[in-house]
């Protein structure tokens, strides 16, 4: 878990620069809050949970859980009809939710994509970007700044993948010579607005997906071959999570998650044993600062996730410390 004497910018110096090691990046909505700073349009349904459910409904009751708060919606809408069931419902909500998030995607990308810190996509040092975000405005701004890089076409393992896994196992790869970069969706894209998760019901399926997922990637650990051998610790985002150097940005991973969590959790039982405990193990880094901390409180991100940079920094600041740092020439 955490150590106190790790420091992300001798980190960065000694293992992904001078012994070419990758990180895997997870960001949030924080990645698009930074974009706006300082204009009025700030929170949007981009950057905040609130505003994306009051797009549904405006006159939503929203509480703590946004995830029960949309089953509401659900229910609401299915009790005042007979034609569709619950299910159909949902769809129809997601593909018009998705829809909005396109067009605020759009009007972004034309007036803001040289605001956003588009420096940290960078293939050079990182192998995997994890959205938590619905959109893939990332993904875009990576295509628009990299244009050498190409979209690697799916393969015949993603092909054959059971459907329930597809939010887990979905993914865009590009490259270019020997360098490549993907992105994944655990939660889903707007370019599937159907893999969406936004109720609690669905949130339960993917939940029933991962030990799954960390099934399939002890399998390929032993080395008992797999019929589209894929390489050790390459495999889904879950695998990335367990075995790579994260670096957590714009993300304030909730207890909720437990997703996440259960990466992590297998992560770190990875060297549970006292005579694994001294074993070098890759960290995890999050932005955070301690503005909002409750001090009577700990908060698990702060147990787990070694500080990014000094708490005592704004994020502005630390952003911008962060694309310095990613756009130096070596």
């Amino acid at each position: 878990m955490i150590n106190l004497e790790l420091n992300f910018e001798s980190f960065f110096e000694e293992k992904i620069i001078k012994e070419q090691e990758k990180l895997t990046l997870i960001i949030g909505s924080g990645f698009h809050k930074q974009a706006f700073l300082n204009k009025e349009n700030v929170i949007n349904i981009l950057t905040n949970w609130c505003c994306l459910l009051r797009s549904i409904n405006p006159k939503i009751e929203l509480s703590k859980n946004y995830l029960l708060d949309f089953e509401r919606e659900i229910l609401n809408k299915t009790s005042i009809q007979d034609a569709l069931n619950a299910s159909k419902i949902e769809r129809e909500i997601l593909k018009d939710t998705a829809k909005k998030i396109k067009e605020i995607q759009l009007e972004t990308l034309k007036s803001l994509s040289d605001k956003y810190p588009y420096e940290i996509l960078n293939p050079k040092y990182v192998s995997d970007i994890i959205s938590l975000n619905f959109d893939t405005i990332a993904e875009e701004l990576f295509k628009k700044n990299h244009k050498k890089f190409r979209k690697k076409p799916k393969s015949e393992y993603q092909s054959k993948q059971n459907k329930q896994l597809s939010n887990s196992l979905y993914y865009n790869e590009y490259f270019f010579n020997e360098e490549s970069i993907r992105f994944w969706y655990p939660h889903g894209s707007i370019n599937r607005p159907t893999s969406l998760i936004l109720s609690a019901r669905n949130y339960g399926t993917h939940i029933t997906c991962i030990e799954s997922l960390r099934r399939k990637m002890k399998l390929n650990e032993t080395n008992d071959a797999t019929e589209y051998n894929i390489p050790r610790k390459n495999q889904t985002w879950f695998s990335q999570l367990v075995h790579s150097n994260v670096l957590i940005l714009g993300a304030q991973i909730s207890d909720s998650e437990l997703d996440i969590w259960y990466a992590f959790i297998n992560r770190e039982r990875n060297f549970g044993k006292k005579s694994n405990n001294k074993q070098y193990r890759s960290p995890i880094f999050q932005m955070r600062n301690n503005t909002n901390a409750d001090k009577n409180l700990a908060n698990s991100n702060e147990i787990w996730f070694n500080p990014l940079f000094n708490e005592d920094y704004t994020y502005d600041v630390q952003w911008n410390k962060l694309s310095k740092l990613f756009n130096q020439k070596v």
